[in-house]
């Protein structure tokens, strides 16, 4: 699972291409998740239903066919990995995106 509670996470939500300093940070606001990144931030609005922090791989779901897309952000120093959750038979099924 993502650590979605870095120490690096403003106390106030995070604003698309402001700039940050904490290289590799995730950070969860309401349904928006930010990546810190490139020396500015990139967030991404969840969709409703989908669970946050990201699902791990065969976390329970209700929604068949459900599609949570949590982004991809890019540290500039080394690619996270974004997460896309999807909803199949009951269970989350993850897909790592570079």
């Amino acid at each position: 699972m993502v650590d979605w509670k870095c120490p690096a996470c403003p106390t106030t939500p995070a604003v698309d291409g402001e700039p940050c300093a904490a290289n590799g940070a995730s950070c969860v606001f309401d349904r928006r998740v930010c990546g810190c990144g490139y020396g500015k931030w990139t967030c991404k609005t969840v969709a409703e239903g989908c669970p946050l922090p990201g699902p791990n791989e065969g976390d329970p779901c209700t929604t068949e066919g459900l599609v949570c897309d949590y982004g991809t952000f890019s540290t500039g120093l080394d690619a996270i990995h974004g997460l896309e959750g999807r909803c199949i038979g009951g269970r989350f099924h993850n897909v790592f995106r570079r």
